[in-house]
């Protein structure tokens, strides 16, 4: 279920990691995209530079000046929200903006049946004698 976390005029999918300005999908990296959604599941609260980093770039050693790069290019690619990215001094970094989470509606599968029929029903093909005793007793 892909859930979206409404900011502004900005959509960020959680799922697909994709970010829109309105109906215009923003181009960022995805290290900029994940460093984004781990900021914008905890609003208002600091994350710590090692979460930022680890989410970033798993398994992987860099150096702090990398998720600065990245920090920095989220704050331009978020205009006037940009702003939200407090940096939190030697501790790490918050987003200070009101956010809207909404999950989808629950679709219903393709092949459920809708108000107890079948979608698609199908013929036997072949043993006429055994389909009419099945379609008599229904």
């Amino acid at each position: 279920m892909n859930r979206e976390i409404f900011f502004g005029p900005f959509r960020f999918g959680a799922t697909t990691r994709t970010l829109w300005d309105g109906s215009v999908p923003v181009r960022l990296g995805a290290r900029a995209l994940a460093i984004l959604q781990v900021l914008l599941e905890a609003p208002g609260v600091t994350v710590s530079r090692s979460t930022l980093l680890k989410s970033a770039w798993p398994s992987l050693h860099v150096d702090q000046s990398n998720l600065r790069v990245q920090i920095s290019g989220l704050r331009k690619a978020l205009r006037d929200y940009g702003g939200a990215i407090q940096a939190d001094p030697s501790q790490g970094y918050r987003f200070d903006a009101d956010v809207v989470v909404k999950r989808p509606a629950p679709s219903r599968p393709e092949n459920q049946p809708r108000f107890g029929i079948p979608g698609i029903v199908v013929k036997p093909i072949g043993r006429k004698p055994s389909i009419s005793a099945v379609w008599l007793i229904c």
